[in-house]
């Protein structure tokens, strides 16, 4: 071979530079093609413009004790409770899950059921069920369309809309700006009921005008007629009072009012002495309308069927 056949210093240059450039083009495609995959396996979850408005995230659990009392095999237990409402102007529910499998069923207020079977529960046996639900706190209310209007104006059970005594008391409170007749009712509550201890038994609205006591169940009845009579649309809410991520405790159980003003649901806890202020601090797991039906119309926290069988919240 003569001189001249011989590739020259700058064409052996070119092809290495070409076969490099060519290593990094298919590396990339490696990579690129990994990510893509990798994109595709992983679970992913896009963020709707419903959680953007809610931009704090609070995750909470619960758990109860499903106990089988006797030394017999106990073949099944159905066990109701309540997973957190699922909307407010404040809460949103994002995601529920639990130690067992579950049936979710919702009403037309946004109350959230689940409904465990459990089976086969041997002698003596005890069994753990945990929940946990993410939720979406707004930092202010978020206005709602408020649905279902003349059930948070109309009488219901232990909100006695017909009683003169509390008729008396609603009409020295009205005022022609709802939000000001609903701050009169509050100061009202506040300065003239005395705070009784826990009671298991409801005894609304007229029994707690009377007697000028209750805990903070009758104090929400009592404020909801108050400004259901004066115009305010307002609901009673069963729940638990809860500032961070956590478990939630038996003794956070709490009733509260919410009225809608300005066009949200705002919260007002007269037992505590709150009237819109704080409001994050406040986990909603039932809208209380006294027109529940199903298992837990007549519960608070939980219900269930089977026999010998001892439930408690941890």
């Amino acid at each position: 071979m003569d001189a001249s056949s011989e590739p020259s210093s700058a064409a052996k240059q070119l092809h290495t530079l070409a076969m490099r450039t060519t290593v990094f083009v298919l590396a990339g495609a490696v990579l690129l093609a990994g990510l893509a995959w990798t994109a595709l396996l992983l679970p992913s979850r896009e963020t709707s413009q419903d959680e953007r408005a809610y931009p704090a995230v609070r995750t909470v659990q619960y758990s109860f004790n499903i106990q089988n009392t006797t030394n017999r095999l106990v073949q099944r237990v159905d066990f109701w409770t309540y997973a957190p409402v699922r909307e407010t102007s404040l809460q949103q529910c994002q995601e529920i899950s639990a130690s067992h499998a579950y049936q979710l069923s919702q009403d037309q207020h946004g109350n959230q059921v689940l409904h465990f079977e459990l089976t086969n529960l041997a002698p003596y046996e005890t069994r753990v069920l945990r929940i946990r639900a993410q939720l979406g706190i707004a930092t202010d209310a978020i206005p709602s369309r408020l649905t279902q209007h003349d059930a948070f104006l109309a009488p219901a059970p232990f909100i006695e809309l017909g009683e003169p005594e509390i008729q008396r008391v609603a009409n020295k409170l009205s005022h022609p700006v709802k939000a000001d007749a609903a701050k009169k009712a509050f100061d009202w509550v506040v300065r003239n009921i005395t705070h009784e201890r826990y009671v298991e038994e409801d005894r609304g609205a007229l029994h707690t005008v009377r007697s000028r006591r209750g805990d903070c169940t009758e104090l929400a009845y009592l404020y909801s007629a108050l400004c259901r009579l004066n115009g305010v649309p307002a609901r009673v809410i069963g729940g638990y009072l809860h500032r961070k991520d956590g478990l939630l405790r038996p003794a956070d159980y709490h009733n509260w009012v919410e009225i809608y003003v300005d066009g949200a649901w705002r919260i007002v806890d007269p037992h505590y002495g709150m009237f819109m202020e704080q409001e994050s601090g406040y986990i909603a797991m039932t809208i209380i309308t006294g027109s529940q039906v199903g298992p837990l119309a007549d519960s608070h926290r939980f219900s269930y069927s089977g026999p010998n069988i001892q439930i408690t919240m941890n």
